[in-house]
């Protein structure tokens, strides 16, 4: 607990009053926070005027240097691109959208148009959607903040990268309340513009350009209400990264210096040296210096020796220990697992699972942030264009889809994959849910496995082997189901059963002679309604409809037997 503050009033007291000086300051101790009081201990945290507004000088100043520190440590300090590399793949991974309007044939064309857009989302004609979004995740956690300029050309909609020191320029300074960093706002603190400028090859900022905020995309972090520019992400591990980087530094020098001495010569007289060994130089206090080799000793004279150096004891026990703990409290800075960030060896058993479930969360919060600053507003306006111009058709539930950011990670598949089983098995989760954690779609997978049932089948049957002997694990019964589902069903038993086996007969006799025209077609179907008790429909459906006169007039002449030649039937003499 440190030392309450004296303010003047307390001081005034003291002359007059020690003792009631005293109960006032410990009052003020006993009922005050202690983090408010640092004393002597610890550095303050610099009061109103540095904490009140998220948008002061000091803070538009700060977001600036550390958008510059973190570009720097991105390029030079290992750790620090490290982090932003695993994170952005594991963020925006294999982005896709899958429209879910209900309609297959819509979804199928939204996802062709949409698809086919991807390759030409970017203005400039270098990136795909896919790869604008990498670069937009990636600059929003180390700038701070990243725009895209929505924009058509070419009758399509395109998209324009904005970095962070592009939307205002640096050292854009204005009193004007309604301006903060490149961006104007009205009364209801709502962004209606976003100044954005270019920047040239020598870091100069020129040619600004006023955008609505209906043309403008922000991706940004927001971490309080009254902010209106992001905070670099990576910020709280760039102390600690730098750190860690001099020291790494500093052992590798020492290890460097350490290996390059095979040995040391040893004498009496290091004065008198001679020839071979004669000193190389002097320092300019006047000791003698020889030039390291590589790898050799010099010659021995009498009376010299040879003294090899210690082995090497570093980088120590603790040095590694310690490293450990500054990169844990890194990693509780960044709200990332430490073993997901650092040491994937770390992870193991229950401990593992908490760690992956905390990394799934972060990854899945930074997705929902891409899909609701960014994608969402990106997919409407393409779609939107493709009805308005009749590329698409349109319907009532055009703006629902899904986003898919590839397959989840697991710190134990076996495990994951049994408990998905069971969850489905008792109805708690869909096949859909646990395809989409993979990263794809239902319908492609059903398709698929139709797609390879129907080839084993044809391979089964031009081979002459069953299908279980060409996939016995995945097909156990194929042969059985499929010959269940080419055998017709049995005919349901009716008034054929119950008339014994004449009906058969008498139902043939009444078919033939409605072919040959004995009988009249309606006739017929009058028959099999009142003798065997078929419906109507059925009954037309099997008397032939029209009748052959030469092929009755031979039948009934005894001319011939059998069916006249016709097309697709074979005659018989």
């Amino acid at each position: 607990m440190s030392a309450a503050p004296q303010t003047w009033l307390d001081r005034a007291i003291g002359w007059i009053a020690p003792g009631v000086q005293l109960e006032r300051m410990k009052a003020r101790v006993l009922l005050g926070y202690d983090a408010a009081n640092p004393g002597h201990r610890r550095q303050g945290g610099g009061g109103q005027a540095a904490n009140a507004s998220p948008e002061n000088w000091q803070l538009q100043r700060d977001r600036v240097k550390l958008m510059w520190e973190a570009r720097a440590g991105e390029r030079n300090v290992g750790l620090i691109g490290g982090i932003l590399d695993r994170m952005t793949q594991y963020v925006v991974g294999a982005l896709s959208y899958q429209p879910n309007t209900g309609d297959k044939t819509i979804d199928a064309a939204y996802a062709e148009y949409f698809h086919e857009w991807c390759g030409r989302a970017d203005l400039s004609g270098r990136f795909r959607l896919r790869k604008l979004v990498e670069m937009g995740f990636r600059a929003m956690l180390r700038d701070g903040d990243y725009g895209f300029v929505l924009s058509r050309h070419g009758g399509e909609v395109r998209l324009q990268g904005v970095e962070a020191d592009r939307l205002g320029k640096p050292d854009d300074v204005t009193p004007d309340e309604r301006y903060i960093g490149g961006i104007t706002i009205n009364d209801l603190g709502q962004p209606v513009s976003y100044r954005v400028y270019e920047r040239t090859t020598l870091g100069q900022y020129v040619n600004p350009q006023e955008f609505t905020a209906s043309q403008f995309l922000h991706l940004w972090n927001p971490l309080r209400g009254d902010q209106y520019r992001g905070v670099s992400w990576i910020q709280p591990a760039i102390p600690a990264a730098r750190d860690l980087q001099e020291w790494f530094n500093a052992e590798m020098t020492r290890a460097k210096f350490h290996s390059k001495f095979a040995g040391f010569v040893t004498g009496k007289n290091y004065f008198t040296g001679q020839g071979a060994a004669e000193w190389d130089a002097k320092t300019s206090e006047g000791t003698p210096t020889m030039k390291v080799q590589d790898g050799t000793l010099v010659r021995l004279r009498e009376g010299e020796g040879v003294s090899f150096p210690p082995p090497m004891s570093n980088p120590s026990g603790a040095f590694l220990s310690f490293v450990d703990v500054r990169i844990r409290h890194l990693a509780v800075a960044l709200n990332a697992p430490y073993g997901f960030l650092y040491d994937l060896t770390a992870l193991g058993g229950v401990t593992a699972r908490l760690e992956v479930q905390q990394a799934q969360r972060l990854i899945a919060y930074f997705q929902g942030l891409l899909v609701d600053c960014v994608l969402e507003r990106i997919k409407d306006e393409v779609l939107a264009l493709g009805m308005a111009t009749g590329q698409l058709p349109a319907s009532q539930f055009w703006r629902r889809g899904r986003w898919q950011f590839g397959p989840w990670i697991t710190a134990d598949l076996g495990y994951q994959t049994q408990a998905d089983v069971e969850l489905m098995q008792m109805g708690l989760k869909t096949g859909t849910q646990i395809v989409g954690e993979q990263g794809g779609t239902f319908s492609e997978v059903a398709q698929q496995i139709i797609s390879e049932v129907k080839e084993l089948q044809e391979m089964a049957a031009l081979a002459g082997v069953p299908i279980e002997l060409i996939a016995p694990n995945r097909a156990p019964a194929a042969s059985q189901l499929l010959a269940s589902m080419n055998t017709p069903p049995s005919p349901p038993s009716g008034m054929m059963e119950a008339m014994g086996e004449g009906a058969s007969k008498q139902l043939i006799e009444i078919l033939e002679k409605a072919s040959t025209g004995e009988m009249e077609r309606d006739a017929a179907v009058q028959a099999l309604v009142e003798i065997f008790g078929m419906s109507e429909q059925r009954a037309e459906a099997i008397v032939p409809k029209r009748a052959n006169p030469a092929v009755g007039y031979e039948a009934k002449n005894g001319a011939g037997r059998g069916i006249s030649p016709g097309r697709g039937t074979l005659a018989r003499n």
